[in-house]
């Protein structure tokens, strides 16, 4: 059983006093992880044990809960990501520095806690256990949180393809500080609302809304409000290289798309292309039709060398049943 003391100034809500404190012990905890102990009624009240609704507002100076069946070892295990039994994802590239895999649509990129193993963290960390020794590295070298060990990007659960990780430290600061200058191609399955042709480049910027912390927005500033978004705009710049028309699905028009993205931000693509009429088939936030999968594929990947010698390219195969 962990026993908390939580300590508060002004008046705050107990989750969020719970969640600071568990952060002091392993500072990647998951917000998920803590609503589970609540549904499941294992945070109470430590003096007459009776179980605490997650909104209940704390006064200063504060209180003690306790929550059971956790000590501070399981903390501890929970924000540390764990291997899978085996590698169940294609390997693309491999040497001593480097492992490129090809991540399958509906495959999380990382876990939300260190319990889950069928992410694709977990099937790289199969493969090269040594990767877990990175989330060790200091501050200055960059950020490895222990849930993503040398993940050099993150691709959204819906979103199939390659997916690069570093194998050591040295090759993970190279990568990260390389990475904006990396060129990054996508392909995409479209549904546009218009016979018109979608912008050659799309260099909107992309917010956080206010409202939903799963969207962003593209934001102009001559058509929106500030109080619609979190935080500032970020700049995103996403090329459009290619379209193609699919044969395949007569019932709809669906087009093909080569994009390259200049920027890294959250959804970019997802939104950008939303925005200009064209939602990504299958994408549950920005589009509205339905199908199996979201069809977007990190296609094409090339990372300078370390050597001076030809950039490397790794491109990850179109899934069997991509549109033509």
């Amino acid at each position: 059983m962990l026993k908390l003391e939580l300590h508060t100034n002004t008046a705050t809500r107990l989750d969020s006093l719970i969640l600071e404190s568990l952060r002091g012990y392993a500072s990647t905890f998951s917000r998920r992880i803590l609503k589970q102990w609540f549904t499941q009624g294992r945070i109470k009240n430590a003096e007459s044990d009776r179980p605490l609704d997650p909104s209940h507002k704390i006064a200063p100076p504060g209180c003690w809960v306790r929550i059971e069946g956790v000590t501070e070892a399981d903390l501890h295990d929970l924000t540390q990501a764990q291997g899978a039994k085996e590698c169940f994802l294609p390997i693309l590239f491999e040497d001593e520095n480097l492992l490129i895999l090809n991540k399958s649509s509906g495959t999380p990129s990382l876990p939300l806690s260190g319990s889950e193993t069928g992410t694709a963290v977990s099937a790289a960390l199969a493969r090269a256990p040594q990767l877990a020794s990175l989330s060790s590295l200091a501050p200055h070298l960059g950020p490895c949180p222990p849930l993503e060990p040398g993940l050099l990007h993150r691709l959204d659960t819906g979103t199939s393809g390659v997916l690069a990780f570093a194998k050591t430290a040295q090759e993970f600061v190279r990568l990260r500080e390389a990475w904006k200058s990396s060129e990054k191609i996508y392909r995409a399955i479209v549904c546009p609302k218009s016979p018109h042709p979608l912008p050659e480049a799309i260099n909107t910027p992309l917010a956080h809304s206010r409202h939903s912390s799963k969207r962003m927005i593209a934001f102009e500033a001559e058509k929106m409000r500030a109080s619609e978004i979190r935080g500032k705009p970020l700049p995103a710049i996403t090329l459009i290289r290619d379209t193609r028309i699919c044969k395949s699905a007569p019932e709809i028009r669906l087009l093909d798309l080569t994009i390259e993205i200049k920027t890294g931000v959250f959804h970019q693509i997802r939104c950008h292309l939303s925005a200009n009429g064209a939602p990504i088939l299958g994408d549950p936030i920005y589009g509205k039709t339905s199908s199996t999968r979201l069809w977007l594929h990190a296609w094409k990947l090339t990372l300078p060398s370390a050597n001076g010698k030809a950039p490397l390219l790794i491109e990850a195969p179109l899934p069997e049943d991509w549109p033509n």
